[in-house]
C-alpha cells in the first residue's frame, strides 16, 4: 500500500478506498502509515461520509464498508461477510464504468467475485503481478478467474489508473453532433452488426438479439481497456485479432450471481410456488427444475436448498438441471 500511494500524483481526481484484512478488535495504524507516503488526506472511513476525489478512506477495524449514493456506509462486521467482495460489489453498482477494482498481495480468494461485479457493470480491474506479491493467492485467484484487465507491479498501478480516468473523462466530454446523429447511429448499428458477425463466426454464438445496452457497455469497456479511438477501430482490431474476439466473448458472458440473490423472490418461491408444485404429487413424479442460464451455479444450488428444506421433497425427490453457454463458468 505504501508503494502504491508513493506513486499517486498530488491531484489524481479520484477517490481511493482501502479495504484490507484487519484484526477485528485491534486498532489500525493504516491511516497514519499511508499518510506518510502521500500528500492526499488519509482518514478512517466514517458512516455517512461523502466520498470526495483526492482523498483516501481506510476501512476501520471490526467494520463492513459499502458505498451508497456517494457516501460511505459502515456496519458491524460479520465474520461470514467477505469485506473486500462486499465493498467491490457496492462500488460496481454505484459507479459503473467509473469503478476501478485493485487486488494487491493477500491470502485467500477475496476480491475475485467483487471484480466480476465491477466488470459486469462496465468498470475495470487490475491485480498485482504475482512475482512481486508477498502473498499471491488473492491476485492469482482473480487472474485465474479471468477477472483482471491489467496485471502490474504496484508502482505502475497509479499511472494506469490515471490513464484510464483520462480516457473516461475525454469520452464523457465529447460533444454530440446533432446534425449528423441519425447518420452516426446507422453507422454505429452497422459496426455492431459486424461485431456480432465476427463473434458468431469465431464462437458459433449469436449475439445479434442480445440485450443492446449490456452489449454496448461491455464493448465500450474493451475499447477503454485497449485504448481504441473508436468502435470502428475496435472492429478492425477484432477482424485481425481472434484472441480479442475470445476475450470480448468472455466479457459478454459475465454474469453476477450469488446464493439467494433477490431474496424476496426466493421467499415467494419457497412460500407460494413450491408448496403448490409439491402438493398431491405421486411418488414416481419427481419435481423437475431447469435453470437455463446458471452461470457458476449459485441459483441452482439455492433452489436445491429450498427443495431440501421442503418436507414433501423427501418422499418425492427432485431433479435439477442447470445449463449455460459459458464453458468456463460451468
Amino acid at each position: 500500500m505504501e508503494q502504491l500511494f508513493a506513486h499517486v500524483p498530488p491531484e489524481p481526481g479520484v477517490a481511493f478506498v482501502v479495504v484490507s484484512h484487519l484484526a477485528p478488535h485491534l486498532p489500525s495504524l493504516m491511516p497514519e502509515l499511508l499518510a506518510k507516503q502521500t500528500a492526499l488526506p488519509v482518514s478512517a472511513a466514517e458512516d455517512g461520509a461523502p466520498v470526495e476525489p483526492d482523498h483516501v478512506y481506510v476501512i476501520p477495524p471490526n467494520a463492513a464498508l459499502t458505498l451508497e449514493h456517494g457516501a460511505l456506509r459502515l456496519e458491524a462486521r460479520d465474520d461470514r461477510t467477505n469485506l473486500i467482495d462486499t465493498f467491490l460489489r457496492s462500488l460496481a453498482e454505484e459507479r459503473g464504468e467509473r469503478a476501478i477494482g485493485v487486488i494487491l498481495s493477500g491470502t485467500g480468494s477475496d476480491g475475485s467475485l467483487g471484480l466480476k461485479a465491477i466488470k459486469e457493470h462496465g468498470g475495470v480491474a487490475m491485480a498485482q503481478d504475482l512475482a512481486s506479491a508477498k502473498y499471491n493467492t488473492m491476485p492469482r485467484t482473480a487472474i485465474d478467474a479471468g477477472q483482471v484487465d491489467w496485471i502490474l507491479p504496484v508502482e505502475a498501478m497509479p499511472a494506469k489508473v490515471m490513464e484510464y480516468v483520462a480516457r473516461i473523462q475525454s469520452t464523457s466530454a465529447r460533444p454530440a453532433d446533432g446534425a449528423h446523429e441519425p447518420t452516426r447511429a446507422r453507422e454505429h448499428d452497422v459496426l455492431m452488426n459486424q461485431l456480432c458477425a465476427l463473434i458468431h463466426r469465431r464462437t458459433g454464438r449469436d449475439f445479434s438479439r442480445y440485450k443492446r445496452s449490456t452489449m454496448e457497455r461491455r464493448v465500450q469497456r474493451r475499447i477503454h481497456v485497449l485504448q481504441q479511438r473508436s468502435l470502428e477501430d475496435y472492429v478492425d482490431l477484432l477482424q485481425n485479432t481472434p484472441a480479442e474476439v475470445d476475450r470480448l466473448f468472455q466479457d459478454l458472458l459475465i454474469s453476477v450471481t450469488q446464493f439467494f440473490r433477490d431474496p424476496e423472490l426466493f421467499e415467494a418461491l419457497a412460500r407460494d410456488v413450491l408448496p403448490r408444485l409439491l402438493a398431491d404429487r405421486a411418488p414416481d413424479d419427481p419435481v423437475r427444475v431447469w435453470v437455463p442460464g446458471c452461470a457458476t451455479g449459485e441459483e441452482a444450488y439455492s433452489i436445491a436448498m429450498l427443495l431440501a428444506e421442503a418436507p414433501q421433497t423427501a418422499a418425492l425427490g427432485a431433479k435439477i438441471f442447470a445449463t449455460d453457454i459459458d464453458d468456463e463458468a460451468l
